[in-house]
Protein backbone atom coordinates (compact mmCIF):
# COMPACT_ATOMS: atom_id res chain seq x y z
CA UNK A 1 0.00 0.00 0.00
CA UNK A 2 1.86 3.33 -0.92
CA UNK A 3 -0.91 5.70 -0.68
CA UNK A 4 0.36 5.73 3.46
CA UNK A 5 3.77 7.06 1.86
CA UNK A 6 3.69 10.57 2.51
CA UNK A 7 6.22 12.92 -0.17
CA UNK A 8 9.20 14.27 1.61
CA UNK A 9 8.27 17.62 1.30
CA UNK A 10 4.85 17.01 2.62
CA UNK A 11 6.82 16.68 6.05
CA UNK A 12 7.12 19.58 8.48
CA UNK A 13 10.65 20.99 9.50
CA UNK A 14 11.80 21.31 12.86
CA UNK A 15 12.54 25.16 11.67
CA UNK A 16 8.00 25.50 10.62
CA UNK A 17 7.45 23.40 14.19
CA UNK A 18 10.16 26.21 15.85
CA UNK A 19 8.57 28.78 14.23
CA UNK A 20 4.60 27.96 15.26
CA UNK A 21 5.75 27.26 18.67
CA UNK A 22 6.84 30.70 19.06
CA UNK A 23 3.80 32.14 17.73
CA UNK A 24 1.36 29.68 20.06
CA UNK A 25 3.10 31.27 22.97
CA UNK A 26 3.58 34.92 21.43
CA UNK A 27 -0.37 34.55 21.11
CA UNK A 28 -1.05 32.90 24.85
CA UNK A 29 1.01 36.11 26.31
CA UNK A 30 -1.04 38.38 23.84
CA UNK A 31 -4.02 36.75 25.56
CA UNK A 32 -2.85 37.29 28.92
CA UNK A 33 -1.88 40.70 28.72
CA UNK A 34 -5.65 41.14 26.81
CA UNK A 35 -7.40 39.93 29.62
CA UNK A 36 -5.47 41.81 32.34
CA UNK A 37 -5.96 45.11 30.80
CA UNK A 38 -10.45 44.36 30.27
CA UNK A 39 -10.35 43.81 34.20
CA UNK A 40 -8.22 47.31 34.76
CA UNK A 41 -11.16 48.33 32.24
CA UNK A 42 -14.04 47.16 33.73
CA UNK A 43 -12.50 48.40 37.33
CA UNK A 44 -12.42 51.97 36.00
CA UNK A 45 -15.49 52.00 34.18
CA UNK A 46 -17.32 50.67 37.37
CA UNK A 47 -15.35 53.68 39.69
CA UNK A 48 -16.19 56.44 37.30
CA UNK A 49 -20.02 55.18 36.95
CA UNK A 50 -20.10 54.69 40.69
CA UNK A 51 -19.02 58.39 40.90
CA UNK A 52 -21.14 59.52 38.73
CA UNK A 53 -24.57 58.00 40.73
CA UNK A 54 -22.92 59.42 43.56
CA UNK A 55 -22.19 63.12 42.25
CA UNK A 56 -25.09 64.37 40.35
CA UNK A 57 -24.48 67.89 41.10
CA UNK A 58 -24.92 69.10 37.76
CA UNK A 59 -28.67 67.85 37.76
CA UNK A 60 -29.12 68.91 41.72
CA UNK A 61 -28.09 72.68 40.00
CA UNK A 62 -30.65 72.41 36.84
CA UNK A 63 -33.18 71.30 39.23
CA UNK A 64 -32.23 74.40 41.73
CA UNK A 65 -32.71 76.66 38.92
CA UNK A 66 -35.96 75.22 37.22
CA UNK A 67 -33.92 73.82 34.48
CA UNK A 68 -35.72 70.25 32.51
CA UNK A 69 -34.52 67.50 33.95
CA UNK A 70 -33.18 65.00 31.59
Amino acid sequence: MLWHRRKKTDRVTREECAEASKALHKAEDDLQDAKDQNQEINQVVTKVARYGEENNFAEMIRQAFGGTAR
